[in-house]
């Protein structure tokens, strides 16, 4: 009799244990879909923002309400980044775009009159490549190559080669032309 009352509770709590460690897995899979998702949304409004920012060179006469409109896309940018950043655990975008935002400053200030010169045309032309690079190195690095539809985000990203290379780069970049002034 006890043999059977010790049998007894020995299952009932092995049910509650296996019963408790499913709903903690299910739990657990519920907010890694939500975190997923979340660090997806905001990688999706990264990138189309910086599309957006891109497409300007190209489709306005390039002037100071340009940048203007550009910085404020930035600001944008940078609440993405961080939540993005936040989730993967580092602050390679957020650097990234703090740098766009110094360089459209210093092309806010340095943009004095209505005709570009040739200087800065082509820092135009290298600006917009930067942020075409950025573009592929976001799909790269922070989208999870398996899944078949590509929207999905990863998390657990191994690999920032790419994004650092990208980082320094673009500091570089801001550095030489904040030497020139």
């Amino acid at each position: 009799m006890i043999k059977k009352i010790t049998i007894g509770l020995i299952t009932i709590i092995i049910l509650f244990l296996a019963g408790y460690a499913y709903s903690a897995q299910l739990e657990k899979e519920r907010i890694e879909l939500r975190v997923k998702s979340l660090a997806g949304h905001n990688l999706f409004l990264l990138v189309t923002t910086y599309q957006e920012i891109e497409s300007k060179f190209s489709n306005e006469t390039f002037n100071r309400e340009s940048v203007s409109n550009i910085e404020d896309k930035l600001v944008e940018v940078k609440a993405y980044s961080i939540v993005a950043d936040s989730i993967v655990g580092n602050d390679y975008l957020q650097t990234i775009t703090s740098r766009f935002q110094d360089i459209f400053a210093h092309l806010e200030k340095s943009h004095t009159k209505m005709d570009l010169s040739k200087e800065q045309i082509q820092e135009l032309v290298e600006i917009k490549s930067m942020m075409k690079e950025l573009i592929d190195v976001i799909y790269q690095t922070y989208y999870d190559k398996s899944n078949d539809e590509g929207g999905s985000a990863e998390l657990n990203i191994k690999d920032f080669s790419k994004v650092e290379s990208l980082q320094k780069k673009i500091t570089e970049y801001y550095n030489q032309i904040n030497k020139k002034s």
